[in-house]
């Protein structure tokens, strides 16, 4: 739009300048011409009137003719000179300038391909400016579309990453606690197994706790030493299984406990 306005202008300037220098050339509006006529026709009556007063005509008019007729061909010469060149030139020139002198029709023909080349070079300039700023306008353009797609993509591959990440770990904390589950179940069901070994033995211990006893008391044995050693080594067996079970129930208990944690634990994650 400035570009169009400037180029405007400059027409403008170049279309006044000229219609002044126009309306500013001479006043006398007479051309050499016109000048040249008038003597041509005066001739021509001279010769018209000697003709047809030849016999009333003297000697000393046809001698003042002959002397008027040598006084006319300088300015006859000159008048044909300045005619060839306006003959010459008037066809270029006459659509222009009229009767302007020819160093003025000169300046305006030179005002006007200045004129004429400032404004063509102006034209080309402003479209080549005019092609740079559409081709910088589509790279910025594509370059910003081309940078926000590459972004999009790169924060849509990250919240990817970012959500298998949290799954996996999701997938790992749930699995974890699973394997203590299992685990502990495999602990608890190895300690249930000792505790019924230990109960087993301790029944057994007990038993032949009670039938020494029993022969201790009715002196059946021909070695009481012996039955007494037995049977002290049975009573501190029995004692033993009896911590051993107290041992296991108690690890028992914490295997259960342990367990309803893991479970609570899993229900929660799901």
């Amino acid at each position: 739009m400035r570009y169009s306005v400037v180029i405007a202008a400059l027409s403008t300037i170049c279309t006044w300048y000229t219609w002044k220098l126009l309306n500013n050339g001479p006043t006398d509006k007479k051309t050499d011409l016109v000048m040249i006529n008038p003597s041509l026709q005066e001739q021509s009556q001279k010769k018209e009137t000697v003709k047809g007063n030849h016999f009333t005509t003297t000697i000393e008019q046809k001698k003042h003719d002959e002397k008027e007729e040598d006084d006319l061909r300088p300015q006859l010469s000159q008048d044909s000179t300045k005619l060839n060149l306006q003959l010459l030139f008037k066809p270029e020139f006459t659509s222009l300038s009229g009767s302007l002198p020819l160093e003025k029709v000169f300046f305006v023909l030179l005002i006007h391909n200045c004129g004429a080349d400032l404004v063509e070079s102006i034209t080309t300039v402003c479209h080549y400016l005019w092609s740079v700023a559409g081709l910088i306008e589509l790279t910025v353009s594509t370059a910003t579309f081309a940078f926000a797609t590459y972004k999009w993509k790169r924060e849509k591959k990250r919240l990817q990453e970012e959500s298998l990440q949290k799954e996996r770990e999701r997938e790992d904390v749930v699995i974890t606690p699973m394997e203590v589950k299992a685990e502990e179940e495999n602990q608890r069901d190895q300690t249930k197994g000792q505790l019924e070994e230990v109960e087993k033995g301790r029944e057994e211990n007990k038993q032949t706790l009670q039938s020494v006893e029993k022969e201790i008391e009715e002196m059946m044995s021909e070695k009481p030493q012996e039955l007494l050693k037995r049977q002290e080594k049975l009573l501190n067996e029995q004692r033993r299984l009896d911590q051993s079970k107290k041992g296991y129930q108690k690890l028992r208990q914490d295997y259960e406990k342990v367990l309803e944690l893991v479970d609570f634990q899993i229900e929660k994650l799901q």
